[in-house]
């Protein structure tokens, strides 16, 4: 208040007043209109649906797409610079059970508005927060799932919600300049089943290698999490007809293929092949009958048990036959033969697991029954939870061979990598003991911890081509099965329930007390009415009277 209350008011508005509140001229800042998101691919801009891979400058693509561009034009599709497949770096994306991805350290789904990152040397993808704390603010430069080392420079940011400018399409070299690469249609990229890919062997001309069959695949991806650090070299080989025990299957009467040779038909259409005037069943693969074995394993829902021996004590096996049968075979087929006996654990890590299965203690060798490596078995139902997971050891995908792990803590991160096979269920001790044992700088343990032997207790495989059989024959003919299954019942049921069988009761007459001797009956008859046999069960027995005084009497009052 006073006079002098308005002196300081000024009768005009600063530049800067004008420029950000009155108007004037605005500094001209782009807005990206369409800005791609950080799971889709930069060419086709769709989800990436196969193998997702970036360039050192953030920009990801799916490995379907940038290949055939690259091979085309060999340019950046983004920013039109020169690029090459060797620049390509591969990232391992997580996903959370919900199928959403998310950061495998903070459990941080990602959206729209998360500052995504990568790391070159390992490319695991993490939300910045994760690797701002736990890495660049701590100094320790080392992947926060394996252990890789890494530098600030290999840090790539994925998407940066404060600057979408990288990611908006319009600008994209591929869109202003109307390029486009599609695959290259000569190369074989359909998945033939087994019917198909054998008729198609044997047509004159056909690449042999692209209507492979095979179930394996040898990878040479660096080892992920658990796994050797590098791939198996074995060459492919024929999985033999024989089960863990190392008995061959007998193939069953009764056929279990419903498709015939062809060459009834291609006789009928040509003169050239010689006439056929029956129709025969074509046998199946070996591919073929493994499949279908494994699937009746899942039917039977039986476990395996074992017992392995170890330096410091034994420890008891649970292996889930009936979720994951190919491993589970391939594990016990290698125990009975004593291809474990000796093999040393290579590989320690404290509240991680421990490795072993590999014969030459490097982390590169051992191979699988079959001598070759053999597919992922994974399944929803297992998960890496708990203390003593008994799970397969890779290089990468379908690249099993005889490598295990058992961990010390749960690995959720490991879900959906590595085939979880069995659990331990006794003998946490010894899993104790193994785990306090120290190591050097190569993860590798500095007292022999090792394996001595495994017994196998409850095998399933045995005697499998004979139920096979059985159950065949009781598909193909249910009547006969239901007649079998009541003459079993009535067997059972004609059996006493001790020991001793016990003398079944006779009717003598009919209606009520039809088990009753008629001695008994004409011995209640021939009693006299007024005799104390006839009273004693004919009387009613007699009530109690009740007593309505309570402690004093009043009726003399």
């Amino acid at each position: 208040m006073g006079k002098k209350q308005h002196s300081k008011d000024q009768l005009y508005i600063t530049q800067t007043e004008w420029k950000a509140d009155w108007g004037g001229a605005k500094s001209n800042t782009l807005v990206p209109y369409k800005v791609l998101p950080f799971d889709c691919c930069a060419i086709s801009f769709r989800p990436f649906s196969g193998s997702p891979m970036c360039t050192a400058d953030g920009i990801v693509f799916d490995l379907l797409n940038i290949v055939p561009y690259l091979k085309k034009y060999r340019r950046h599709p983004v920013t039109g610079g020169p690029l090459a497949a060797s620049d390509l770096i591969k990232l391992q994306f997580h996903k959370n059970p919900e199928g959403k991805y998310h950061c495998p350290v903070l459990f941080k789904i990602f959206n729209h508005h998360t500052h995504i990152v990568a790391i070159k040397t390992s490319g695991n993808v993490y939300s910045y927060d994760a690797v701002k704390e736990l890495n660049l603010k701590t100094g320790s430069l080392r992947d926060l799932i394996d252990d890789t080392p890494f530098a600030r420079s290999d840090v790539i940011t994925i998407q940066d919600p404060s600057d979408g400018s990288q990611r908006e399409i319009e600008r994209f070299a591929h869109v202003t300049q109307k390029l486009s690469a599609k695959a290259d249609k000569t190369d074989e990229t359909v998945r033939h089943n087994d019917a198909t890919s054998r008729i198609l062997s044997q047509l004159p001309g056909s690449k042999k290698a692209a209507v492979s069959t095979s179930a394996t695949s040898s990878s040479t991806a660096a080892g992920g999490p658990g796994g050797p650090s590098a791939s198996s070299t074995t060459a492919q080989k024929k999985q033999p007809e024989a089960d863990a025990m190392g008995q061959t299957f007998a193939k069953p009467a009764a056929p279990r293929w419903l498709q015939t040779t062809g060459q009834h038909a291609a006789s009928f259409t040509s003169t050239s092949v010689t006439p056929v005037t029956v129709n025969e069943i074509a046998p199946l693969s070996d591919e073929e009958e493994a499949r279908q074995r494994y699937a009746f394993l899942k039917t039977l829902k039986k476990k395996a048990y074992a017992q392995m021996q170890t330096s410091h004590g034994n420890l008891n096996l649970e292996l889930h036959l009936d979720i994951t049968p190919m491993t589970c075979e391939n594990f016990i087929g290698l125990c009975e033969r004593g291809y474990y006996n000796g093999i040393r654990f290579h590989r320690l890590l404290r509240n991680f697991m421990v490795q072993g299965g590999d014969p030459t203690g490097t982390g590169k060798g051992g191979e699988s029954m079959w001598g070759n490596t053999f597919k992922d078995e994974t399944s929803s139902k297992l998960k890496h939870s708990g203390r003593g997971i008994l799970s397969m050891a890779n290089s990468g995908p379908n690249s099993n061979g005889s490598q295990f792990f058992i961990t010390f803590k749960s690995c959720a991160h490991l879900d959906g990598k590595h085939s979880i096979f069995g659990r331990v269920v006794g003998g946490f001790d010894t899993l104790t003991k193994i785990e306090s044992v120290p190591v050097d700088g190569d993860e590798r343990p500095t007292q022999d911890v090792s394996i001595t032997g495994v017994n196998v207790f409850v095998n399933p495989l045995e005697g499998l081509a004979e139920q096979m059989a059985k159950a065949h024959a009781r598909a193909s003919n249910p009547e006969a099965a239901k007649a079998e299954d009541d003459a079993k019942r009535q067997l059972e049921d004609g059996q006493a329930w001790y020991n001793t069988p016990v003398a079944q009761p006779q009717a003598v007459r009919e209606g009520i007390g039809k088990y009753i001797a008629a001695q008994h009956l004409s011995a209640r008859l021939s009693a006299p009415a007024n005799s104390s046999a006839a009273v004693l069960e004919d009387a009613p027995p007699t009530k109690k009277a009740k007593n309505s005084a309570r402690g004093f009497d009043f009726s003399n009052w």
